[in-house]
């Protein structure tokens, strides 16, 4: 498995290579590589992956893995004395907003890799990905709609 480590490793390697004096077919495709390793760290650090816990005394919350201790398990994710407070909107608003910039982006490294290699040689991740990505801004946009959030329409965010 790769850890968040090598990814930031392999992304600023590519990074660096970036300036050096290449077609733009080939700083294309190393764009594209680059989005799609910061997609796999995004998801690595979502997923909480890498993250390890000592502890010789009490968990409350839910555990996975390994555990040698005791568990509580009737509460997820916090401690008993401090429960999990709700969202605001304005929260909601942003982190909505954040997920729209960010499908956006994974949207566009799919459509310059299908420009680069063209639709006969692309590999199935590519429309997959398109197809995902298309998927979460709409998702994301109907959540904004529904905060009564204007959205500016972008050409790319749904098939034509």
């Amino acid at each position: 498995m790769t850890t968040i480590a090598e990814l930031d490793k392999k992304i600023a390697e590519f990074e660096a290579t970036l300036s050096q004096p290449l077609p733009e077919v080939v700083l294309d495709s190393l764009r594209t590589k680059i989005a799609e390793l910061r997609e796999e760290r995004a998801r690595l650090t979502h997923a909480g992956v890498q993250n390890t816990v000592n502890n010789s005394g009490t968990i409350h919350g839910s555990v996975m893995g390994a555990n040698y201790g005791t568990t509580n398990n009737n509460y997820y994710g916090t401690a008993p004395s401090t429960p999990a407070r709700p969202p605001t909107r304005e929260e909601e608003i942003a982190e909505q907003q954040e997920l729209l910039a960010r499908h956006r982006s994974t949207l566009s490294a799919h459509l310059r890799r299908l420009a680069i290699v063209g639709s006969a040689f692309a590999p199935p991740e590519v429309f997959f990905g398109i197809r995902e990505a298309r998927g979460g801004i709409a998702r994301a946009r109907a959540a904004l709609e529904g905060y009564g959030v204007a959205i500016e329409a972008h050409p790319d965010d749904v098939e034509r």
